[in-house]
């Protein structure tokens, strides 16, 4: 998230990410293909979340959008 937090901003756990932030779901898309190569998890493409999560639920859809060790 660090291109859309930069100083003075601080994430919150109930940010939203497009109403809020208006981070497109292309790139929420994008974010979980990064995290699933960065930390060697499986993304099938598929985004199993909230169409405009917050922060907090963002990371509950990374984990239940991808799978690994």
């Amino acid at each position: 998230m660090q291109p859309y937090y930069y100083e003075p901003l601080t994430p919150h756990p109930h940010d939203r990410l497009g109403s809020e932030f208006k981070i497109d779901p292309d790139d929420i898309r994008g974010i979980a293909t990064d995290y699933a190569k960065k930390f060697g998890r499986k993304w099938d493409g598929e985004w199993r979340g909230s169409d405009d999560p917050t922060l907090a639920e963002f990371a509950l859809g990374l984990d239940a959008s991808t799978t690994g060790p």
